[in-house]
């Protein structure tokens, strides 16, 4: 969902993104994993994108990077939830392309276009 919103004469364009990751082990010993994903980074100052939700995570904010240690118990599943939100200009015009690598890895890439 995108929202307007306005903060004196400027109008921003707000989405947020929330992803949720399963881990599950299927062997028959605990076994201890380091999860890692990674939020947005912009170097265009017309786009703001901001970490809501780190799950739990342990984050590089200069690289966008969560990592989360999880340990799982013989057939257990862990999900992991985090989210951003991205704000740009309103006459921008953005468009979020999303790649599916090797299946299951989604990535998102956004495009400022002026």
């Amino acid at each position: 969902m995108i929202n307007i919103i306005s903060k004196g004469s400027i109008s921003l364009k707000v989405q947020d993104f929330v992803y949720e990751i399963s881990v599950r082990n299927n062997t028959k010993e605990n076994i201890s994993i380091i999860v890692e994903d990674q939020i947005p980074i912009s170097s265009n100052t017309d786009i703001e994108i901001t970490l809501a939700d780190k799950g739990g995570a342990t984050t590089d904010t200069e690289k966008g990077k969560l990592n989360w240690d999880v340990n799982l118990k013989p057939n257990e599943t862990k999900k992991i939830r985090f989210g951003y939100q991205m704000k740009a200009a309103k006459d921008k015009s953005l468009k979020i392309l999303t790649i599916n690598y090797k299946k299951k890895i989604f990535i998102s890439l956004f495009i400022l276009y002026l």
